[in-house]
């Protein structure tokens, strides 16, 4: 029996149905719920809201199969991270740290949901009640053991993915999304989370949370750009005050950079440039300097017409960043700028830009330092300096392990560069276990983070095989260079 045809509700309810009929919630669907509620907690943490009553009563499943996070009666809005209530919440569901008042660890919101979020998940699991008014610790600790033996034997995959979100640790809670639902859930996540920081910029906090309820509305399976990009377009169609709208333009040339829609990209920037140049909004034009910029090298082969257009863009970006103290910013216009030098054999510029950008304050441990060596790689790479490179895309990737683990594509980046040079360098000195191993790293980076079918997962695949085919072509020339034996 398909589970949607048991009836829609309150999870607790739907339970109820399950176990009246027999059945059991199958792995997958149980990913699914995991990965829905874990997007909508992450959606929530970025807008600095708690939720702290997690549990089956709260949760909706609609008829599309969506589920919907529900009453907010206890939640709050925290600017720190201890600044929450202790004891809040369902007794059976709240983390350890929120039952304790003289628990070593504080509270975290984020992670104190998490843990409500995967015992609710473990109760489907196991279809089993949690008494709400048990208060004997030990006791509890030993039914949360014995549901989670259970569940390694009924469901180990997702034993592996719900057994770290319950550590005493709040900040060892980790969530491990491990199948192809969790893959499609954690690309929405990426996408809410990087358009929240966006639209939060432009002052439309509000107005995104306004949304964010719409978008769970439309259920997880909706394609989110097109759709986010439809309401910006209704916004503009209805709105006449001429900030907003300059606002919603440079999003939508936002979104558009994202989907590779160069033209259209351009289109919506100028739109909104025309107005901040009018009105003198230099940090609102500096970003929209960076992105024309962006939208013209992608759009094309650049003629050398666009080149110095692409240049002069990225140097608006750059003077404004720099008088407004934002150096970090500042520097990323600079990296761009050296990547368009390094590309149209200009390496003295491109030395110069770097060269700045590593001297740059505040830039130390910063990606954008990363980013200064990786592009000094290329330079050198460009140069047939082949040791060089390897030093500086080195530095660029242990750079980004160390204080940027976080942004895993930009590991596997790294780890591409490195590969890429090997293929290029007549004599490579790293041993092909290691770049074979790099690679299989990336590849699987781009697979957890983007999907098995996405181009960039494609793209490392590709490259995975050259190394492979380019050994057995090394191996036989190897061959072919050694003196003939005696018969």
């Amino acid at each position: 029996m398909n589970i949607l045809e048991l009836g829609i509700g309150s999870l607790d309810k739907f339970n109820d149905l399950l176990l009246e009929s027999g059945e059991s919630w199958p792995e997958e669907a149980l990913f699914a719920l995991f990965s829905s509620l874990y997007i909508q907690i992450q959606i929530l943490d970025e807008i600095h809201i708690a939720h702290q009553d997690i549990k089956p009563s709260n949760i909706i499943i609609c008829e599309d199969g969506s589920i919907k996070l529900v009453d907010y009666s206890v939640a709050e809005i925290y600017l720190k991270d201890d600044n929450v209530s202790r004891k809040v919440g369902t007794w059976g569901y709240m983390a350890p740290e929120r039952k304790d008042p003289c628990s070593i660890y504080g509270i975290f919101p984020f992670y104190a949901d998490i843990y409500s979020m995967a015992f609710t998940v473990l109760e489907c699991a196991a279809l089993q009640e949690v008494n709400m008014k048990m208060t004997d610790e030990s006791l509890k600790e030993v039914s949360l053991e014995s549901m989670l033996e259970d569940l390694k034997v009924k469901y180990p995959r997702l034993y592996q993915t719900l057994l770290p979100c319950f550590n005493k640790d709040p900040l060892s809670r980790k969530v491990l999304l491990l199948d192809d639902y969790g893959v499609r859930y954690h690309q929405l996540l990426i996408f809410i989370g990087r358009y929240m920081k966006v639209l939060q910029e432009k002052y439309l906090k509000d107005y995104f949370i306004k949304y964010v309820r719409e978008f769970l509305d439309h259920g997880l399976f909706t394609d989110v750009e097109e759709w986010i990009e439809t309401v910006l377009l209704k916004e503009i169609e209805n709105n006449k005050n001429e900030i907003m709208t300059a606002n919603y333009n440079s999003i939508l040339g936002y979104i558009c950079l994202h989907r590779l829609r160069f033209d259209d990209a351009i289109q919506y920037i100028l739109k909104a440039l025309k107005f901040y140049e009018k009105n003198l909004s230099y940090l609102e034009m500096a970003k929209c300097y960076n992105n024309l910029a962006i939208a013209h090298q992608g759009n094309h082969e650049p003629s050398k017409g666009d080149v110095k257009k692409i240049i002069l863009y990225y140097t608006q970006a750059f003077k404004i960043w720099m008088l407004a103290g934002e150096h970090i910013k500042a520097a990323g216009a600079l990296n761009n700028r050296a990547g368009i030098y390094i590309d149209n054999n200009d390496p003295k510029s491109a030395l110069e830009d770097l060269q700045r950008v590593l001297r740059m304050e505040g830039i130390q441990s910063d990606l954008e330092e990363a980013r200064a060596y990786s592009n000094l790689g290329r330079l050198m790479k460009k140069e047939m300096k082949f040791a060089q490179a390897k030093e500086f895309y080195l530095k660029s990737l242990n750079l980004r392990l160390d204080y940027h683990s976080h942004d895993q594509l930009s590991i596997a980046l790294a780890y591409e560069d490195l590969i890429e040079l090997y293929m290029d360098d007549p004599n490579p000195s790293q041993s092909f276990q290691d770049i074979y191993l790099w690679g299989k790293v990336a590849l699987e980076i781009y697979i957890n983070q983007c999907g098995r079918n996405h181009i960039k997962t494609q793209s490392c695949a590709t490259l995975l095989k050259r190394v492979l085919l380019t050994v057995s072509i090394r191996s036989v020339d190897d061959l072919l260079r050694e003196p003939a034996k005696p018969e």
